[in-house]
């Protein structure tokens, strides 16, 4: 139950995020946080973490969006498709952030 909620949250977090306008997103990011000379180290390195996400999803979000995470059989109640919720998050996995 765990993975399905961790799954259906950082989909719909990153569509969410992405699909409004990722650019804009990361311009709001950048000029809405304090200059990285003020950061502490690990907020320094997870605000680059995120940044660095955002870049690599916007770049590859059509792809991620290919992987269906929902069976939409007709007649039948959708049903979240645990392989390719494991298939989405090994490719979110890959970007190495």
């Amino acid at each position: 139950m765990m993975k399905f909620l961790f799954i259906a949250l950082t989909w719909a977090v990153l569509n969410w995020v992405c699909l409004d306008n990722p650019t804009e997103v990361m311009v709001k990011t950048q000029s809405a946080s304090s200059p990285d000379n003020q950061l502490s180290p690990d907020e320094a390195q997870a605000r680059q973490t995120v940044i660095s996400f955002l870049t690599w999803y916007k770049n590859n979000f059509q792809k991620a969006n290919r992987i269906q995470l929902v069976n939409q059989t007709q007649g039948k109640p959708y049903s979240v498709n645990l392989k390719n919720g494991e298939r989405y998050l090994t490719y979110l996995k890959s970007s190495h952030c």
